[in-house]
């Protein structure tokens, strides 16, 4: 009798053991991972000082210079594109598993399709991967076309990568970052046509799609 109870409380002592080790574990993993996207929000805000603030003028620039003379063509349209990004938002129907190259606006109202008009300008896709045919026919002048379309592709590789580690929801709520919510959903709609330019499948940066949504109240 005496060796039953000596087993039995064995056995609960190893089940404490046990439960304390796998609580411990799992605060070890919590920790872990907690100290691991901290470090991956520290590496992504020192990376925006450096390339989103140094690129972001010289991208606007030559967006403000095409802007302006794709407005001559669309007087009605507001003077700013900021406006006009603010009253379009994201290009609607989108989702995080879209194919950029079968895209297309559908339901968009008269500011989105004006949005995407002026994106498809910018890569149109009769030049589809020809760059220096790309070069010669954007909207975007040709002494700053190439200027731009680097600039363009490293604001935009920036918000894929960082946004893809870290999701949407959490960059979506650091201020710093709200205040790109109008850069970020004009990249959303260059990314989708510029992707239609390369003709490549299943490249789309979904996950800075879904920011751009999420971003909307922020413009």
């Amino acid at each position: 009798m005496q060796g039953a109870n000596t087993a039995a409380i064995v056995s609960t002592i190893a089940a404490c053991v046990s439960a304390i080790m796998t609580i411990a574990a799992g605060e070890f993993a919590y920790m872990t991972r907690r100290s691991y996207t901290r470090g991956l929000a520290h590496d992504m805000r020192s990376e925006h000082d450096k390339l989103v603030i140094r690129l972001s003028p010289r991208f606007w620039r030559c967006i403000h210079s095409a802007y302006n003379d794709f407005r001559e063509e669309h007087p009605h349209l507001p003077s700013d594109i900021n406006d006009l990004v603010r009253s379009a938002c994201a290009p609607p129907g989108l989702t995080r598993a879209s194919d950029p190259i079968d895209y297309l606006p559908s339901n968009a109202t008269p500011r989105q399709k004006a949005m995407w008009e002026f994106a498809a300008l910018i890569y149109p896709q009769s030049t589809r991967g020809n760059r220096p045919e790309l070069e010669s026919r954007s909207i975007i002048s040709k002494l700053e076309a190439s200027e731009f379309i680097d600039a363009r592709s490293s604001l935009g590789g920036f918000w894929d990568k960082w946004v893809t580690q870290l999701g949407p929801k959490r960059v979506s709520k650091v201020q710093v970052y709200r205040g790109q919510a109008i850069l970020i959903i004009l990249l959303t709609y260059l990314d989708i046509t510029h992707r239609q330019w390369t003709g490549e499948r299943n490249k789309g940066k979904g996950d800075m799609y879904r920011l751009a949504y999420l971003l909307k109240d922020y413009t």
